[in-house]
């Protein structure tokens, strides 16, 4: 057998960042992290040099754990009074900017495959456009106190409208995205569906988006989960030293 890591290996790196949110034992954590991404870590059961069983890993999945491991804490819904409702974006975009954080530790081989992947390029822009937002809104929110006050409930309408157009199209635009899948799943079965079916199948699919986000395993809204959890199962599936039980 080839050089393993242990669950020990996976925590200690955890723990080096400062800016871990993770504590206590990691046997559990990475364990429920694997099977999340359907990995079942629990066969890798082998014998240490002191005759005891431990759980084995390669050195990219070590390295792949330990990140997720390390901001566990600040995942969405990860605390058990955490409903969904509660959940804000900033509470996603505080999570993906701390896993941000935690791949700039990585050795760079990995990171840079990582940092490559159109999901990474799609998180990093998502948080520096909204931190763009957070500029806009901070002036907007000073010339509103400095402006007399009919010119700053002008400005304030003005916003009104153009949020309120910008909704407006944001929705039509996803009703025609979700239309466009029911049409497409029907072409697909090769069946001509009435008005009923079609909506019901419409439905269906926003239902199972919702139930896909709130369980945190949407690869769009969950980029880096989604990122990461394809390279653990890439590691999986291509380390060949690491003997399962």
């Amino acid at each position: 057998m080839g050089k393993y890591f242990t669950i020990k290996d996976i925590e200690r790196k955890a723990k080096e960042s400062q800016h871990s949110t993770f504590k206590g034992r990691a046997n559990e954590a990475v364990l429920k992290i694997g099977q999340g991404f359907g990995l079942e870590y629990e066969k890798r059961i082998v014998e240490s040099k002191r005759k005891t069983q431990e759980y084995a890993f390669s050195e990219d999945e070590k390295d792949l754990l330990a990140v997720l491991l390390s901001v566990s804490k600040l995942r969405p819904l990860s605390h058990g009074n955490k409903k969904w409702g509660n959940i804000r974006v900033e509470d996603i975009l505080r999570y993906h900017r701390a896993i941000i954080q935690e791949i700039e530790r990585l050795p760079d081989r990995l990171k840079l495959q990582l940092k490559a992947d159109e999901r990474y390029l799609q998180a990093e822009e998502i948080l520096e456009s909204i931190q763009r937002i957070h500029v806009l809104v901070d002036k907007v929110e000073f010339l509103f106190y400095m402006s007399p006050a009919s010119l700053g409930i002008k400005y304030l309408h003005t916003i009104e409208d153009e949020l309120k157009g910008l909704v407006d199209r944001m929705f039509r635009e996803y009703t025609r995205s979700e239309e466009q899948w029911a049409t497409n799943y029907f072409e697909h079965m090769q069946k001509e569906p009435g008005r009923e079916e079609f909506e019901q199948r419409v439905k269906q699919q926003t239902e199972k988006k919702l139930e896909s986000i709130v369980s945190g395993k949407d690869p769009e809204v969950h980029l880096l989960d989604d990122l990461i959890g394809a390279f653990l199962r890439k590691a999986y599936k291509e380390n060949k030293t690491i003997t399962e039980t």
